[in-house]
């Protein structure tokens, strides 16, 4: 009744293909997903370089009210980021 859950195999061939890209466009004139998928880890990497800036402007200051500022935008934007980074990800996986 129990499955052995070590033996189970991973299919990772849609993954491989999200990463690299082996397929062609289906539709004449379809963009490619590679811009995309470089955009959308762009933004990512981005949302950490946002954060290490907010860890530094905050760290610099004692008073809790002047760190709020720098916590309210700096997580503002890095959760915009976040989310175009998701969009573009996104956008590229649903562009086979």
């Amino acid at each position: 009744m129990s499955e052995d859950v070590s033996q189970r195999e991973v299919d990772w061939s849609a993954f491989r293909e999200l990463v690299v890209d082996v397929t062609p466009p289906t539709a004449a004139g379809a963009a490619p997903r590679r811009p995309l998928l470089i955009g959308a880890v762009a933004c990512w990497l981005g949302c950490f370089a946002l954060i290490g800036i907010t860890w530094s402007g905050v760290s610099d200051r004692a008073v809790v009210a002047l760190q709020m500022p720098i916590m309210v935008s700096g997580g503002l934007a890095t959760i915009t980021l976040a989310i175009i980074g998701a969009a573009l990800f996104i956008a590229g996986a649903g562009n086979r």
